[in-house]
């Protein structure tokens, strides 16, 4: 089983998790020096950003956006490194307890499952690994690209002594940065790459998990089970699955545990990061090495965010699929005691493991597509003040755009800027409420039109345009809601129809059976707009409340 070696031995060599081995006194304090070096070196780093943000680049948008991001960035590679050092004997049993004997491979078929997750693991390492390799070394070298007589260091400080007339005090500052950042870029792919492969690690027991249990029928195929197998075996084998089942939802909650906190502020960070490099980025005119390292660096955050979310929703999924795995087995031919496990298995595979980040967000492919919309709404606001923020006399549109007339007069100008800031306040709405915008629709819609049918005093065309308009919307809304409805109250009538029959005239089996189906049954199937407004008709209801209350308001206003 790969255990992340890799990534432990990154955080080794960067002074942030001090090996097992190293246990004489000697040993400790000489990493403990090297800790305290390495902490220095990165600290020393993040004032000179910060100092540098707020001194020198509040006069200058771009500059000051693009100082923010490589001072999150650092702040962020701080407290992964505070993290680890702090958590490392939680780190150390966690890695432990992929140890256990339940957790290990007993045929080739679980062979090849783990090795499938294990392959999977050292290849988005690699791949991670290479793009920050090449986003840090895109930052280092891209200062000594603009010709002998006009290097500049990899990113903007502030320094206590004057770096620039002196050569040596340059090239040595110039060194420490490219130090600091390689070693932000090392903690970054180390930190990132554990939590991956400890998710991956996961979503493998998980799979092993569900291969035993789908195999566990088989054992009493063609009638032998007198000869080869008997009650003793089967619970023995369903009990270490019950031990397994545990054992990951143990692991999985200290995985949470230890980096829950900097997940949450890994992804608050982010949200900043991308809106202000895709704001300073959607500004250049040309291609030069700083478009370089910003667009490296925007590959880096996104890919950064992706392989949480990518892998939180997949061991959510894996968790979910336990019940299904079990619904679909052949479970009638186990014993009593193992059905009555198998229901403990349903009911708590009820609950997914869910990673999260600070114990509230979810680390899920619904986070990293809501996390891309509020970066883009957020963009849409940069862009929108980005203009303004230039001077009085330097104001800028927020997009550069064609216009069939001179907007240089200051009204013309001012009506354009409003027009350009109104759509791209519609652009970023629809692309974070499009799924419910349906809904919301209808309420102005059937608001306005009984509004408007009100104050007509005769019959002409287009009061049949409207009547007919209002038809529709209505028909098309009650579709949803009607068949929504529907759904729901059939998946619900599956419990009330078991507990109607005369079960008792059934086998045990049966009624056991019965009541696994109860036990789902007992959540209907509910169809949601923007996974939030369920389609039922209550929701039908609500909108046409909503749709009277704004009409009156429309009519006591005239």
């Amino acid at each position: 089983m790969y255990k992340a070696e890799f990534s432990i031995k990154l955080l080794t060599i960067v002074g942030v998790h001090r090996p097992i081995n190293f246990s004489s006194f000697n040993k400790k304090i000489l990493y403990s020096i090297l800790t305290l070096f390495m902490f220095i070196l990165i600290f020393s780093y993040y004032i000179s950003l910060g100092a540098y943000l707020i001194l020198h680049s509040l006069n200058d948008i771009d500059d000051f956006a693009e100082t923010l991001c490589y001072t999150l960035a650092v702040f962020i590679a701080c407290i992964k490194m505070i993290n680890f050092l702090l958590k490392r004997e939680d780190i150390i049993k966690l890695i432990t307890i992929l140890n256990e004997d339940c957790l290990k491979f007993r045929d080739n078929k679980e062979k090849i499952i783990q090795d499938i997750c294990d392959y999977t693991a050292r290849r988005n390492t690699k791949y991670f690994f290479i793009i920050i390799l090449i986003t840090v070394l895109t930052m280092t070298i891209g200062g000594l690209m603009n010709g002998k007589n006009n290097y500049n260091l990899p990113t903007k400080g502030s320094f206590p002594y004057n770096y620039y007339n002196q050569k040596i005090i340059f090239y040595l500052t110039y060194i420490v940065q490219s130090l600091s950042i390689y070693l932000c870029g090392t903690i970054s792919v180390a930190s990132e790459t554990f939590v991956m492969t400890m998710l991956i690690q996961i979503c493998s027991q998980l799979d092993i998990i569900y291969y035993r249990l789908q195999n566990l029928p088989h054992l009493y195929s063609n009638n032998i089970r007198s000869i080869i197998f008997n009650e003793t075996e089967e619970e023995k084998i369903f009990k270490n699955c019950i031990v397994h089942h545990n054992c990951v939802n143990t692991f999985s909650r200290k995985l949470n545990n230890i980096f829950s906190i900097v997940f949450g502020i890994q992804f608050f960070a982010s949200i900043v990061n991308i809106c202000t490099f895709v704001f300073n980025l959607s500004n250049k005119n040309e291609i030069n090495n700083r478009v370089l390292v910003q667009s490296m660096t925007l590959i880096s955050f996104l890919f950064q965010i992706f392989l949480y979310c990518h892998f939180g929703n997949e061991v959510m999924l894996k968790s979910l699929k336990l019940a299904n795995v079990i619904n679909m087995m052949d479970w009638t031919v186990l014993t009593k005691n193992t059905k009555q496990g198998i229901l403990l298995i349903c009911l708590r595979a009820n609950h997914p493991i869910t990673i999260t980040s600070g114990s509230v967000i979810p680390m899920t492919y619904d986070t990293f597509v809501k996390n891309d919309k509020l970066t883009g709404y957020g963009t849409g606001l940069a862009l929108i003040f980005g203009g303004l923020a230039k001077g009085k006399n330097n104001i800028n549109l927020p997009l550069k755009a064609s216009f069939p007339y001179d907007y240089n007069q200051k009204l013309a100008f001012s009506l354009t800027y409003i027009g350009q800031c109104l759509f791209i306040h519609f652009s970023a709405f629809i692309s974070i409420a499009c799924a419910t915008f349906q809904f919301f629709a209808s309420i102005i819609n059937i608001c306005t039109l009984v509004f408007s049918l009100s104050n007509k005093n005769e019959i002409n065309d287009r009061v049949i345009v409207q009547s007919m308009a209002l038809i529709a919307f209505l028909f098309q809304l009650f579709l949803y809601c009607h068949f929504g409805n529907e759904v729901m109250l059939k998946s619900l009538k599956l419990a009330n129809v078991m507990s109607i029959i005369d079960w008792t005239s059934l086998t045990k089996n049966t009624k056991q059976g019965l009541l696994l189906i109860s036990l789902r049954a007992s959540k209907p199937i509910i169809i949601t707009s923007g996974y939030v407004i369920p389609m039922t008709y209550d929701t039908f209801f609500k909108i046409l409340k909503t749709s009277y209350a704004a009409y009156n308001v429309l009519q006591n206003a005239t």
